[in-house]
């Protein structure tokens, strides 16, 4: 019987390529808006993972993130745990990470930096390309507690890319991997279910 993978869909347009891309990995996709499921109904689906898509708004309008703060701190350590674009927003937030403005960056294939090669990144080279589709990024050195961070952009700004806290399989990126513009796309989400 396949692993059950739960989606949290912040109402984005390629929160079905991740379930494209993690049913090709195996796993039984259910998708569920952010505000279309209870925390209780969440816990009794028994998931054994947990991810958080992208989405238009902010973190800081509570409607954008929907049920997406109280789902993280009820699975998180017990299951592994992605966010992707907002869903990375979200968890950087909820880490205590400042969100900031910056230059949109919207259908651009963007050098990434890899800091770490485990987790996600692991067998990678020191560095890939990955689409940015985002206007916001978690400003580095912000977080509340030692987060890990990852993979930061390959240019003068080095924004924060990708991070995570290993100990409580808790993984987060801003570039889109579920697009055809990460070649390395599946094999992040891949590293991510293996974690």
């Amino acid at each position: 019987m396949p692993k059950k993978l739960l989606l949290i869909d912040n109402y984005d347009s390629f929160t079905y390529n991740l379930v494209q891309y993690f049913q090709a990995l195996g796993l039984a996709v259910t998708v569920k808006r952010n505000d279309e499921i209870t925390l209780a109904e969440a816990v009794d689906f028994l998931p054994d993972f947990l991810v958080f898509s992208p989405g238009p708004g902010t973190v800081e309008n509570p409607d954008d993130i929907g049920v997406g703060p109280a789902l993280f701190n009820a699975f998180r350590g017990k299951i592994p745990i992605l966010g992707v674009c907002l869903g990375h927003q979200m968890m950087g937030h909820i880490f205590g990470g400042k969100i900031i403005k910056i230059e949109p960056q919207h259908g651009k294939r963007w050098p990434m930096k890899v800091l770490d090669k485990s987790g996600l990144f692991k067998d990678f080279n020191d560095t890939f390309e990955g689409m940015r589709y985002h206007s916001m990024v978690v400003e580095p050195g912000s977080f509340d507690e030692a987060l890990k961070v990852t993979a930061v952009t390959d240019d003068g700004h080095q924004h924060i890319m990708a991070f995570e806290k290993p100990d409580e399989k808790l993984f987060a990126v801003q570039f889109h991997p579920e697009s055809i513009g990460t070649k390395e796309g599946l094999k992040i989400l891949e590293n991510f279910i293996k974690s």
